[in-house]
């Protein structure tokens, strides 16, 4: 299959005019695929046409959601019984046997890159069924990109799960309380595909006709595409007999991007370690110290100094090979209420605020190189 311009959506849970506004955009943006992540004639007013229109449009490429599986089966929560038998018995025969028939899970090519097409619900019980159902398609391929739906967060992760692994794209959903629909566009126009996330506005306003008022949808295609750049990048640590750490390359670039770009260093530990924090204030032109509310935990700030640098990157583990500090962090200023670079829990985590995208790229490939999982959440 090919495709230059491909949009990814998920949970449109029958919005009719969130979708003329997403089929309006994307006209404009040369979109030749849509892959339909699934829940998408559920909770909304309109299930028929909305399910018409995507039907009706070749570029649509559609998988099941959670809500379209349960109009089939049994459900436990009693609202949604009624909620059920309307929508069945609004969309009829033909439909419904054409959603039957359509997969859970569906595994396409695009340009020679192999996707995975899937949606997970928040029930503990969906998330276990698809993640072992995930797992038996994944054993013996590996996937460029696969496509989640489900969770309604607009989000971009690289997982090393037994049943998953690689870049994970969650579109997010095409309706929200903040009436704003989110897809994702993956360009493939060149060699290394760009990933968009973009979001649309709707609103509802009244329009005054001549002695009457009439109640239209007016979609303003505010269209915000979240770049990466200044993004939150969380770094979850790998776990190798039954440890959880980082290892000491990527720990070591973290802290070289917060030295260079932040003012202050904020260095935590136990308040009992008095060797630690006589080498710390040694180093260290400390400026202020926080305290735990039990007091078995403090924190030293003070500004980034060569001898600051040198303890931090050179120093910094003790002889058993682990951080000697549960927390190094950075700060633009002294009484910062959050930092914009943080390694944590001895090394076992952390985030990065703030990245150029030349940063973050490189980071990302670090990141794949050790096999470490991370995530980068949209629209925060």
């Amino acid at each position: 299959m090919k495709a230059k311009k491909v949009a990814v959506i998920s949970d449109l849970h029958a919005s009719l005019s969130m979708l003329d506004a997403f089929i309006s955009y994307i006209n404009k943006q040369d979109v030749e695929l849509i892959l339909n992540l699934g829940d998408y004639i559920s909770n909304g007013p309109n299930p028929c046409e909305v399910f018409d229109r995507i039907w009706v449009d070749k570029r649509f490429i559609n998988i099941k959601g959670y809500d379209e599986d349960s109009l089939f089966h049994s459900v436990k929560k009693s609202e949604g019984i009624a909620q059920g038998e309307w929508i069945r018995k609004k969309l009829g025969k033909d439909r419904l046997k054409k959603i039957e028939l359509s997969p859970s899970i569906k595994m396409i090519n695009i340009n020679n890159r192999k996707l995975l097409m899937c949606h997970i619900n928040g029930w503990a019980e969906i998330l276990q069924k698809s993640a072992h159902h995930i797992m038996g398609k994944l054993k013996d391929e590996d996937y460029n990109y696969i496509l989640m739906g489900g969770s309604h967060r607009p989000e971009m992760t690289y997982q090393n799960k037994i049943f998953l692994k690689g870049n994970v794209i969650d579109p997010g959903a095409m309706t929200s309380s903040e009436n704003r629909g989110n897809f994702v566009i993956l360009d493939f126009s060149q060699e290394e595909p760009n990933i968009s996330f973009h979001s649309l506005y709707a609103e509802k306003i009244y329009l005054n006709q001549i002695n009457s008022k009439e109640q239209r949808d007016i979609i303003k295609e505010e269209v915000e595409e979240n770049t990466l750049k200044d993004t939150l990048l969380y770094i979850h640590g790998k776990k190798k007999s039954g440890e959880v750490y980082i290892d000491q390359d990527v720990v070591q670039r973290i802290l070289e991007i917060g030295l260079g770009q932040s003012k202050y260093i904020c260095i935590g530990c136990w308040s009992h370690e008095k060797q630690i924090i006589r080498e710390l204030l040694y180093y260290l032109k400390c400026r202020k110290i926080k305290a735990s509310e039990e007091g078995s935990q403090e924190w030293y700030i003070g500004e980034v100094t060569d001898q600051v640098r040198e303890l931090v990157l050179n120093r910094r583990l003790l002889p058993c090979g682990r951080l000697k500090w549960f927390e190094i962090s950075f700060q633009d200023h002294i009484n910062s209420i959050a930092p914009l670079y943080s390694i944590y829990h001895y090394g076992k985590e952390g985030f990065i605020k703030r990245l150029s995208l030349k940063e973050l790229y490189s980071m990302e490939e670090m990141l794949k190189k050790y096999d470490i999982p991370y995530t980068i959440p949209i629209n925060q």
